[in-house]
């Protein structure tokens, strides 16, 4: 699935101004990816002939796209609040990083702390750098003395790992 519909991610990334000279560029194809494929896993309509199929990777590279501005709408205000402390951000009026996650559901915190169980510590140091500090696989590769195809190949590690405790729990239900 990932090699089939990957230009529809591809054309999204494009849509975002990200080409791939832009050291950032193979980050946002695979956080793409993450968000079609949760897409994919929550589209209601059957999938099964040609039409279908077009249809859907329209409406997944849309979202594709929107998801990923949103995702560089945040990395760039983390970027401009990295400097300032928790008081300092109190003081502003902005919300802390804490509360922010406090408004997560229930359902989607048990399912992180089941992939924090099962990843090992070079797992959990991407994982943290990519999402907490919003480090691209480059800059995660320079703090950890990694090359950034390898930070790139344990963040897919990271994505199957997820994929596996999602249709676990999805046959549970």
């Amino acid at each position: 699935m990932y090699e089939e519909h990957k230009k529809v991610v591809i054309n999204a990334v494009y849509r975002c101004n990200k080409t791939p000279q832009d050291s950032d560029f193979e980050d946002y194809i695979q956080e793409g990816m993450w968000i079609y494929i949760e897409y994919f896993r929550r589209y209601r309509d059957p999938i099964i002939s040609e039409d279908e199929v077009i249809k859907f990777n329209r409406l997944a590279g849309r979202f594709v796209y929107l998801d990923l501005r949103r995702h560089m709408n945040r990395e760039r205000r983390g970027q401009q609040l990295a400097g300032n402390s928790l008081e300092e951000l109190t003081l502003n009026g902005d919300e802390p990083a804490a509360s922010r996650r406090s408004e997560e559901t229930v359902e989607m915190r048990s399912q992180v702390n089941q992939l924090w169980e099962v990843l090992n510590d070079r797992e959990r140091s991407v994982l943290s750098l990519r999402y907490i500090r919003c480090l691209s696989n480059r800059e995660i590769g320079l703090v950890m003395g990694l090359s950034s195809s390898y930070v790139g190949a344990i963040r897919r590690s990271i994505q199957a790992k997820w994929l596996t405790l999602e249709s676990e729990s999805e046959t549970l239900k």
